[in-house]
């Protein structure tokens, strides 16, 4: 464990330019900025890796010399400064020691269960991936000093996950509360809002007065402050009037379309009552020939059935219980990004970054005058981004399978981050396509636990307020015997979300050819849609 650095060492103040930085990477500092740094705010911009300090109003954190090389050659004045002895990896050593094998090899994972308090209570507010590669890093060094080798299957069963990321998230987690200035900037930009660009319902009301007065009764972030309405959020009852809900539901709603009467038929031919068992579905999938040059859906929907089979090949029911994302992503949920592999809308795979939600993030950020650079803010990270080209239309966040709607990992990122996500993505859209704001839409899939969400966003009138439409939730098959009856409908819904997403690229390839002009116009760089709403949660 770390020591207690403040009882053990006497803190100094030294100059910036007069540190060396060229010390051991596995030596650990703790850099505070103090109150000389002209702005704190920059201060907490520039070093992501900073934390509050009730007591003393300055900003703490333990990170790695070789991240301190990185970033405190920028504009601080002074630090206090604390070095930790490498006698203090003498944890690690006892660890290593206790744990190795007879053929004189430590295991990542071993390691981790053994030392996970120490290794929880180091923690002290870093990016999680950095705080990872920092022990890795100690870890690794220290079996090097000891001549121990790693095994070469050292980390496979992902211990850092269930043991420390998990219950460090949860820590790490914060409750955000807005300011009266966000309300009031709010305010502002739904006052200067022409008539006609407000959705007027049939009661009179504008829904974006109804909207203004959910964020004024708001005390945290909440998806309201972005101009987004989620009927599935238990709010808006509050707010509308039953009249009004059926109004704002089905006003301009986005249809889902009707599949070919080609492909339905071939999604029919498995909706059979002698099929029982999981061999029964795979050899009656394997039966039906078809051609290379036959249509990729029907080769789709036939694989797509083979594999939810073979789930089941070891047992009756479907066993999950170790499944983390990736595992879920990959063999339950595999049918919906293979579904793309022949389309014009591109599925792109591994935690891929939103350009679209960067874009909002960053909507801020300029050259430097009176105040340091804004740092830039990262987009949000999704599970499957959806792409036309450069276009990003639609993506998908995946949850583990005992995910259930009252769980965080729900509300966060079903609630919150998906809804957020695809609204930046619908901004960029109508920046493109201003003319065509109440006619383009994003769409979303949301796979939580062993269900999954079909979400489709757009503006139904006016310029600012987004409403999210849901499908009903759509089950995975627990046991073979329901594969017609839930996993036909999610190969269903899969064709139906890549249709309207093929849809709306040529909605936003049908556009004029642009005059050349002058950019004179009074906030002609502002997108004509606001981006999300860009707090401290979403940094």
């Amino acid at each position: 464990m770390l020591p207690d650095l403040r009882g053990k060492f006497d803190n100094k103040v030294t100059d910036v330019s007069q540190l060396n930085l060229e010390a051991d990477e596995s030596e650990m500092i703790v850099c505070y900025t103090t109150s000389t740094t002209s702005n704190e705010e920059t201060a907490k911009g520039n070093i992501d890796e900073t934390e509050e300090n009730d007591n003393t109003e300055q900003y703490e954190q333990c990170v790695d010399i070789v991240e301190c090389k990185k970033r405190l050659r920028e504009a601080y004045g002074t630090i206090l400064m604390y070095e930790v002895p490498l006698d203090d990896l003498d944890p690690i050593t006892t660890a290593l020691q206790a744990t190795v094998n007879e053929d004189n090899e430590v295991d990542w994972d071993l390691f981790l269960s053994a030392e996970k308090e120490t290794i929880i209570n180091s923690y002290c507010g870093t990016h999680l991936n950095a705080f990872k590669g920092t022990w890795k890093h100690r870890f690794k060094e220290v079996a090097s000093r000891l001549n121990f080798r790693i095994k070469n299957d050292s980390g496979d069963t992902n211990n850092w996950q269930t043991l420390i990321y998990d219950e460090l998230k949860a820590k790490k987690k914060e409750v955000f509360y807005i300011s009266k200035h966000n309300n009031k900037h709010k305010k502002h930009e739904i006052k200067n809002l022409l008539v006609e660009e407000k959705w007027r319902l049939k009661s009179g009301r504008f829904i974006e007065d109804i909207v203004m007065q959910a964020i004024n009764d708001s005390t945290f972030e909440h998806p309201c402050l972005s101009y987004i309405v989620d009927l599935a959020d238990p709010i808006w009852p509050n707010y509308f009037s039953p009249e009004e809900t059926d109004e704002v539901r089905t006003y301009n709603f986005v249809e889902l379309p009707d599949l070919q009467d080609e492909i339905q038929n071939c999604i029919n031919l498995y909706d059979n009552n002698t099929l029982k068992t999981a061999a029964d579905y795979y050899e009656f999938a394997s039966d039906q020939k078809l051609k290379f040059s036959d249509s990729f859906e029907k080769r789709w929907i036939k694989e797509s059935i083979m594999n939810a089979a073979g789930l089941f090949e070891e047992g009756e029911l479907l066993n999950t219980n170790d499944f983390f994302e990736g595992d879920s992503l990959h063999t339950l949920w595999t049918f919906v990004y293979r579904a793309f592999k022949k389309s014009e809308v591109k599925a792109k795979l591994g935690e891929r970054t939103s350009v679209s939600s960067a874009l909002g993030k960053n909507e801020g950020r300029s050259l430097e005058f009176r105040e340091r650079r804004e740092r830039k803010a990262i987009g949000a990270k999704v599970d499957i981004l959806f792409k036309k080209i450069t276009d990003e239309v639609g993506c998908t966040e995946v949850g583990k399978h005992d995910v259930l709607v009252i769980d965080d990992k729900y509300l966060d990122d079903g609630m919150v981050k998906l809804p957020r996500t695809i609204r930046d993505m619908l901004c960029v859209l109508v920046e493109a396509n201003p003319h065509k704001i109440n006619q383009l839409y994003t769409i979303g899939f949301l796979m939580m636990g062993l269900n999954l969400d079909l979400l489709i966003m757009n503006v139904p009138a006016g310029k600012t307020v987004t409403r999210i439409t849901r499908i009903k939730k759509l089950p995975f098959p627990g046991k073979p015997k329901n594969i017609r009856l839930d996993f036909l409908p999610l190969l269903e819904v899969t064709l139906m979300g890549k249709a309207l997403m093929e849809n709306l690229a040529r909605i936003i390839d049908d556009r004029k050819r642009k005059a050349v002009e002058l950019n004179t116009a009074e906030k002609a760089t502002s997108p004509r849609l606001p981006f999300s709403f860009v707090g401290k949660s979403s940094v």
